[in-house]
Formats: structure tokens, C-alpha cells, sequence
């Protein structure tokens, strides 16, 4: 997919949203629809991916804060089990996707206590707050969908592919309906979120 974020807005930020194929040159899944357009909540903070930009393997998924974000509440994205914890770092297991594939999410630049191995967590919970990353005073998080390829072997996927809400936008996307972008979805503890197939709402807390 050539997917495109647009540009948003954020009080004195004005931090751009574009992330072209969020990922080039890494293994990230298709998102198989043309024009696939989509914003972060307006509420929340943006999307800085094309500022944060390397060929590490935190910069694989999407890049979030920007100035004026730092002790941010991040959240889970779905409910899930932390399977793996280093130093500002957490890997989250959310069970499997329309495929059949085990989907995890990676978490780097976490801030305050980290959650602890086997531990057991729900959508919406806190797990960590944006600051500085190790090369960079900017406060931002990385988020990364990914799954197993092969044990101990994990390849990035399409955030796109995975928000909730994707599938019905896609269709009618499909249908030419002419539909804006999609609005990427903040957590809503009033919703009834399904277990299956994975879909995850946006991972840092919406005010």
C-alpha cells in the first residue's frame, strides 16, 4: 500500500501526520485499497513518523508525541498479555488476527513503571508515559504491529491494517462511496470492543 496520513493541526505543534508507506523497505503487510487515507484523533497527540524516520527497528510502526506531549498517558491498544520487557521497552501478545496469525505489539520509549512479565491487561490501561527517546529530546513513543514469522523472528506489519473500524471503512471505500479519512479511533471505554479479529484503537490516551 502507498497509504497517505493527512496533516493535522496540534496547538502550536503542527506536526505532520504523512506517513507514505509507514514503513519503506521493511515487511509490512498490504493494505490493498488504493487511496487509503487517515488522521489521528484530534484530541490526542499526532502521528510524527517523517520526523522521527531511521532504519532502526523502533521506527517500523508509527512515531507519536511531539513537543508538549511529554508524561502523555499511553495506552494498551487492545487487551492483551505482556510477553516481553526490557528497559523502556514492552512487547504485548493480543491474540489472533483474520488470518490466524498471533499479533503482538512492540512498545518502545516507555516512561514510568513498566508493566511486568505474564502480566494481563486491558484496552485502555495505562502502560507507560511519552518522554525523550535515547538519540532524541523530542518526547516521543514508537508503536509497532507485528507478528512471529518464525520463533524469536518478528516481522512489522500495516498499522492500517489493524485499527477498528478498518474493515467497514475499506468496504465502503471499495464501493466509491466518497467517503473523507478515516479517523483513527480513540479508546472509549463504553464501546464493547470484540476479541476477534484483533483491532486496535489509537495507543496513547485521548483527552
Amino acid at each position: 500500500m502507498v497509504g497517505t496520513i493527512a496533516k493535522k493541526m496540534s496547538g502550536d505543534n503542527l506536526l505532520a501526520l504523512l506517513v507514505g508507506s509507514v514503513i519503506i523497505g521493511f515487511g509490512i503487510s498490504s493494505c490493498g485499497t488504493s487511496g487509503l487515507q487517515m488522521v489521528a484523533p484530534q484530541n490526542a497527540p499526532p502521528d510524527i513518523s517523517t520526523r522521527m524516520a531511521t532504519d532502526s527497528p523502533s521506527h517500523r510502526g508509527l512515531s507519536i508525541g511531539g513537543y508538549g506531549y511529554s508524561g502523555h498517558e499511553i495506552v494498551a491498544a487492545a487487551d492483551g498479555v505482556v510477553v516481553f520487557v526490557r528497559p523502556t521497552r514492552v512487547r504485548i501478545y493480543h491474540g489472533t488476527d483474520s488470518n490466524k496469525q498471533d499479533i503482538y505489539t512492540e512498545h518502545y520509549h516507555l516512561h514510568g513503571d513498566l508493566l511486568t512479565q505474564d502480566e494481563k491487561i486491558k484496552r485502555g490501561q495505562t502502560i507507560g508515559s511519552i518522554g525523550p527517546g535515547l538519540r532524541s529530546r523530542i518526547p516521543h513513543y514508537h508503536y509497532i504491529v507485528v507478528k512471529e514469522e518464525h520463533p524469536g523472528e518478528f516481522i512489522a506489519l500495516q498499522p492500517s491494517d489493524y485499527w477498528f473500524g478498518i474493515d467497514e471503512y475499506k468496504a465502503n471505500l471499495d464501493k466509491r462511496l466518497g467517503i473523507g479519512p478515516f479517523a483513527i479511533p480513540c479508546f472509549d471505554p463504553s464501546v464493547n470492543y470484540p476479541n476477534e479479529a484483533i483491532r486496535f484503537t489509537y495507543p496513547v490516551k485521548c483527552k
